[in-house]
């Protein structure tokens, strides 16, 4: 009996914990108003009748006010608001806040700089590798300071300018593919078709190898890309929990993270194994291209395997930007067999990863090899599916507003149909129509819901509340702007749920937020983390989206408007785009 009295109160006692933590948050926030929620499950039932977390911010808003919590395994933190602009959601005893109102959003993103990243689930007891801890998103203080200087020359000027030419080339391959289609009379999903095209781009630049995603069915692929390209795939099909049910116990115990961790590397199922795999061939290419890198080059050492501390305290030397795109210069005419013209090292000159290693001295010193891997790892799944996504929607809006293609195909038939679109047209404004209907598509269908900032000063963070006073948001905590809610909000953009590129030109002021655009517009973030290569995706798209419509317009399959999204790793159409490819006269 004694026993079983023990046992019991070990079981006990953590329940006890959640409950006791729960009343006390849910009285110290008792001014906060939001859905009741229960201890441990919280309000998980609400978001599983949602379907996605994005509807069920929208809808949070709505009910709630501009200022509202919402709960993920990555998200907590706290924001305190006045009962007519907040919501609190309770996951555990856990409780997470979202910022949907933009100037409060705005003082959030530029007054705070440290993102908060939570473990990552792994079948691997080692867990040697950690790239959601070594990349450029999860980095803090100094440490992210010197990857950002780092990151740099390949999202300058000189840098843009020759990855146009890849980037043309790509979006031409994949206008080839699409004719193939449209002369078969097959319909084709535009999402994944846009995110073979957006793959090559982002991999070819990341790696300077190419990745072979628009190789044609049946046609011989190079081994290092083809295996970069499936890794990356499966880790974005797994989403933030691995796709493994060992999230479910994350989900509703989020303190228990370690213990979780520590099972599910011990008794993992077969989702996390793959998914560990997919990360662990990541890291077994790159550090293959990285020592054929470095044996041509008269076999440099690798740094010590350590944090960035060196770098730190002194930022890595930046590469020339004029040569940083070298490898993207030859890109159109690389070798289909995986090699490149002039050397078998793998790694191009002025790839990102050839960058890297450069700028850090051949591996001499600053950041390791795993922190340099870990930055080409987060180039790509930063530039994957959210400009598949972006293309796709925009594609998608295109199609399904008639006025809207017409304008579209006058301003590119007006730039030339058989006219190769570069650097300097996309940044010296040759498309304004076609880059407000980017916009648009971004503003209504944002690959990124939200951004957050992890509260990392002793002092707190002080936070103006909408109906006055203030509040201090506690070291520790984590703040959300959910860009998503205010991109949509009737209070900042008339008809907010209409499609209409016009509001982003100077015809279209009554249209216009009633807020200055870069306050109440951010599909990029913005303050010190705002996205690094935000050029870099509008460049890509824009000339993805001149090529296609020099050759084509699209109908799209019956039942595919309105488009139904959900939210994985980022914001994306649930069944695809499938439309019928139309070759124009």
């Amino acid at each position: 009996m004694e026993l079983l009295a023990g046992a019991l109160s070990l079981a006990v006692l953590p329940v006890l914990v959640i409950l006791a933590r729960w009343g006390a948050n849910r009285w110290r926030y008792r001014r906060v108003p939001g859905p009741f929620a229960p201890p441990i499950i919280g309000n998980l039932p609400e978001l599983r009748r949602h379907g996605s977390l994005h509807t069920y911010m929208d809808a949070c808003r709505r009910r709630y006010g501009r200022v509202f919590k919402a709960f993920n395994k990555w998200i907590d933190g706290l924001v305190e608001a006045s009962p007519q602009n907040g919501l609190m959601i309770y996951l555990g005893s856990k409780m997470f806040l979202f910022v949907a109102e933009p100037e409060g959003a705005r003082k959030v993103m530029y007054k705070l700089i440290n993102h908060n990243v939570g473990g990552m689930l792994t079948a691997d007891r080692k867990a040697e590798f950690k790239a959601n801890t070594k990349g450029l998103f999860a980095a803090t203080g100094d440490d992210w300071r010197a990857l950002r200087a780092a990151w740099q020359p390949a999202f300058s000027s000189s840098s843009l300018e020759q990855y146009a030419r890849l980037m043309d080339g790509c979006a031409l391959e994949l206008a080839a593919s699409l004719g193939r289609a449209g002369e078969e009379g097959r319909a084709v999903d535009l999402w994944r078709e846009v995110g073979k095209m957006t793959m090559s781009v982002v991999g070819t630049c990341a790696y300077g190898i190419d990745f072979h995603t628009m190789d044609a069915p049946g046609r011989a692929s190079g081994a290092e890309g083809a295996q970069l390209v499936q890794a990356s795939q499966r880790i974005f099909e797994a989403g933030l929990l691995s796709g493994s049910a060992w999230g479910r116990p994350l989900l509703l115990f989020p303190d228990a993270e370690r213990v979780v961790a520590w099972l599910a590397a011990r008794l993992p199922d077969q989702a996390l194994v793959d998914v560990t795999q997919a990360r662990k061939t990541i890291v077994n290419v790159s550090r293959g291209l990285i020592r054929s890198w470095r044996t041509a080059r008269g076999g440099c050492s690798p740094a010590p395997s350590a944090a960035p501390a060196a770098a730190a305290a002194k930022p890595a030397p930046r590469a020339p930007p004029a040569a940083a795109p070298a490898a993207a210069a030859d890109a159109p005419g690389r070798d289909q067999g995986g090699k490149r013209p002039g050397g078998a090292t793998g790694i191009a000159p002025g790839s990102f990863l050839g960058l890297m290693l450069e700028g850090n001295g051949g591996g001499r010193g600053g950041f390791d090899d795993d922190t340099v891997i870990a930055q080409s790892n987060t180039f790509i799944l930063a530039g994957y599916e959210t400009t598949a996504n972006t293309l796709a929607y925009t594609l998608y809006a295109i199609s399904a507003n008639p006025r809207v293609q017409e304008r579209v195909l006058a301003e590119i038939d007006a730039f030339g149909r058989d006219r190769a679109p570069g650097h300097a047209d996309v940044a010296g404004g040759a498309f304004p129509y076609l880059e407000a209907t980017l916009k648009e598509s971004m503003r209504l269908f944002p690959a990124a819901l939200m951004t957050h900032r992890l509260v990392s000063r002793p002092e707190g963070f002080d936070v103006q509340l909408p109906g006055g006073g203030s509040v201090n948001v506690q070291h520790g905590d984590t703040i959300y702007t959910a860009s998503y809610c205010y991109m949509r909000d009737e209070a900042y953009w008339p008809a907010p749920l209409e499609f209409r590129p016009e509001r982003f030109l100077p015809e279209g002021s009554a249209l216009a937020p009633s807020l200055p655009l870069d306050h109440v517009f951010t599909p990029f973030g913005g303050g010190a983390r705002l996205c690094i290569g935000y050029r870099f995706a509008k460049e890509e798209a824009l000339i993805a989206l001149v090529r296609l419509y020099q050759r084509f317009t699209f109908d799209l399959e019956p039942g595919v408007a309105p488009l139904r999204m959900v939210h994985r790793l980022t914001l994306s159409p649930a069944d695809g785009v499938r439309a019928r490819v139309v070759a124009r006269a």
